[in-house]
């Protein structure tokens, strides 16, 4: 059972880059998320001053490229025994073989790893120290909401996800 004292709730909100450049018609032109940025940090100071989570540290900042992003949500994954809800509200992309999930960083580009594969992280981890995660996706234009067979097993895993896509 995870450890209940050790809380931490990255919140992403990622504006994404202005695209003006590639025009209304171009495939990848992705509309500025303006708001997300404020939305994350309302959600982000909620959760310290409510629920006693503490924001994540990264190297880099989470909201600026995929790189940063994808090494924040790794970094909680292995962060140890606690509780950790991860937020993210970007854009999110299907890969085009697989169909798998990602998040668009605030660069343009996706990240590294499709979010099942954060799940499957989480989930095969033999280490009994680590988290439990409650990951709420708000990804728009991903054109569809994330949700893996295997989670309507009966059972104790370690993640649970949440997802909402438009577009």
């Amino acid at each position: 059972m995870a450890n209940p004292a050790r809380r931490r709730a990255p919140v992403v909100g990622v504006a994404g880059a202005a695209r003006a450049d590639l025009g209304t018609e171009a495939p990848d032109a992705l509309p500025q998320l303006a708001y997300a940025p404020e939305y994350a940090r309302q959600i982000r100071e909620l959760l310290h001053s409510a629920y006693r989570y503490d924001p994540t540290e990264s190297s880099g900042d989470p909201a600026g490229s995929a790189g940063a992003l994808d090494e924040a949500v790794r970094t909680v994954l292995g962060g140890g025994p606690g509780l950790a809800v991860v937020h993210l509200l970007a854009h999110g992309q299907r890969g085009r073989g697989s169909g798998g999930l990602y998040v668009v960083g605030g660069d343009g580009s996706r990240v590294d790893t499709a979010v099942d594969q954060w799940l499957v992280r989480l989930e095969d981890d033999e280490d009994e120290g680590a988290p439990t995660v409650l990951f709420l996706l708000d990804l728009c234009y991903a054109g569809d909401a994330a949700r893996l067979h295997w989670q309507n097993r009966a059972g104790d895993g370690r993640g649970r996800l949440r997802s909402a896509r438009r577009g």
